[in-house]
């Protein structure tokens, strides 16, 4: 078993009527796995309570299960309730609606660059191919291209149990990182979080609107600059080139030509965990039984 769920003292109650409850409170610890997200936990619970039993005379069937408290981001405080009421023994759903709302907007965004894949005609033929864009002489200038870009958002509704200090403190300080997993279907190193927004409906409801913002940048492999190739550079990666000197007897000039390329790592790694983000299997079958 992949979690431990422990019954506490604190929080139970029996009340015994025309209409009996009986609340008991439970601490569902998910540390020893790599899941810690509302549908898991809820998930757990269901399976470790029972959804009917005989007490005080009576039958009690479940009616009630709620995440009160996130005490760490893989220890849970929970509640269950079971009720003499029949039309009650069937529990609610959970508290969050586990498929999210997406929104994406594709086009291009720029880059950089200051050599190209090849020089398709020159005048006069005999002038100096350098593959170098806006070279006067003394600097390379390049231009500003347009490169595949994709942002998209996700957005849930969860229970305010969520709005917490440590979950608002990791999704800010999170922000700005490359998620270090494949992710929607994209390969590790594409994938950007940009930040989260949190609202809170004034509708009376409880629930909380997390949504998320992601920016993808594509990978790619095998780049020529001229005599040198990058055989890899993951999507938010910098890729930056030096150059140097060279004579050319041909045109009898000094000519810049790219010496050195580098790949720089600029931005910081995070995983779905961190972001308190549920996998797609989770948006898929969330009342299933947790692996």
């Amino acid at each position: 078993m992949a979690y431990t769920v422990v019954s506490l003292w604190e929080g139970n109650s029996d009340s015994v009527g025309e209409q009996s409850t009986i609340t008991r409170a439970y601490l569902v610890d998910v540390t020893g796995t790599d899941i810690s997200s509302e549908p898991y936990v809820m998930s757990a619970l269901s399976a470790q309570t029972p959804s009917s039993f005989s007490q005080y005379e009576r039958y009690f069937y479940r009616s009630e299960l709620t995440i009160e408290t996130i005490i760490t981001p893989t220890k849970w405080k929970c509640k269950v309730v079971w009720t003499t009421k029949q039309a009650d023994k069937t529990p609610p759903p959970p508290t969050q609606d586990y498929t999210p709302e997406i929104a994406m907007s594709s086009g291009g965004g720029t880059t950089h660059i200051t050599q190209s894949f090849v020089t398709v005609e020159k005048q006069p033929s005999s002038a100096i191919d350098y593959n170098m864009i806006g070279f006067d002489g003394k600097d390379v200038k390049g231009v500003d291209i347009m490169s595949p870009s994709i942002e998209f958002s996700e957005t849930y509704i969860r229970d305010q149990s969520w709005l917490t200090y440590a979950i608002i403190r990791a999704l800010t300080i999170n922000s700005g990182k490359v998620l270090n997993e494949e992710f929607r279907g994209f390969p590790v190193g594409e994938v950007l979080y940009k930040g989260c927004d949190i609202s809170r409906p004034a509708d009376g409801s409880g629930k909380v609107k997390f949504t998320y913002h992601f920016a993808v940048s594509p990978n790619a492999t095998d780049i020529s600059i001229g005599n040198l190739t990058i055989t890899d550079k993951k999507g938010w990666d910098y890729l930056w080139i030096r150059y140097g000197d060279e004579y050319n007897s041909t045109a009898k000039e000094v000519v810049k030509t790219p010496v050195a390329a580098y790949v720089e790592k600029v931005y910081e790694w995070v995983s779905m965990a961190q972001l308190y983000l549920v996998d797609e299997d989770s948006w898929i079958n969330p009342s299933g039984t947790p692996p």
